[in-house]
């Protein structure tokens, strides 16, 4: 009897940690990588949690805010790069899944990420515009001046 409750229990366990998404505790280990100042370290654990998709998509609309802060905390102040990129991305799926999350995320940060975070969060707006809507039509483009 007692070994059945010790193979429940631990079945439970396994079967729990199973079910955690990877996504959720690599953004805490960047933040913390961050802080403890290993760059390396944060950009190697935030290029792979970007490239595996069902990570990403398991992220909660604040995991990828944070993960946005993140991505610019990495970048360069100095010029856009591939994290700005990866930071309009997290903020356009989070904006997706939670658009009051994201407003609340924006006014709560300050310092120099702030205003930068605006920026890509606006850029990431403009990836949900339909593509179709950004092509001119032919008629328009036409200069009807033209003798």
């Amino acid at each position: 009897m007692r070994l059945t409750v010790i193979m429940m229990v631990l079945v439970a366990m396994l079967l729990g940690s199973c079910g955690a998404p990877v996504g959720s505790d690599t953004v805490g280990r960047i933040t913390s990588e961050l802080d403890r100042g290993d760059r390396h370290g944060a950009q190697r654990d935030a290029e792979r949690l970007l490239a595996d998709s069902a990570a990403f998509a398991a992220l909660t609309p604040g995991q990828l805010c944070e993960l946005s802060r993140a991505l610019v905390r990495l970048s360069s102040p100095s010029e856009v790069e591939a994290n700005d990129a990866s930071a309009a991305r997290c903020l356009a799926r989070a904006r997706q899944l939670a658009p009051d999350t994201v407003e609340h995320f924006l006014r709560s940060v300050t310092g120099e990420d702030a205003g930068r975070l605006m920026v890509l969060d606006r850029v990431g707006s403009y990836l949900e515009i339909p593509r179709d809507s950004l092509v001119i039509e032919e008629e328009d483009a036409i200069d009807h001046h033209q003798p």
